[in-house]
């Protein structure tokens, strides 16, 4: 695992943050109170941060565009 480019620590990582936000939304989402209300609202957005990144890393490179 030592051997990882730095395309799939990022992917990894993405993935990681994605997994870790859903599981602070699904916990703050059983929870009363206002600042689990807040920390749900910030999940939420971080959720959608790292889909986002997630996202933009499986692109495929454009070489040469045409104008």
């Amino acid at each position: 695992m030592k051997n990882k480019s730095k395309q799939e620590e990022k992917k990894s990582v993405a993935k990681t943050g994605m997994t870790l936000s859903l599981g602070a939304l699904i916990a703050t989402g059983c929870m009363k109170g206002r600042g689990a209300r807040i920390f749900h609202i910030w999940s939420g957005i971080a959720l959608v941060g790292f889909s986002f990144r997630h996202h933009n890393l499986y692109q495929p490179k454009e070489k040469g565009k045409k104008a």
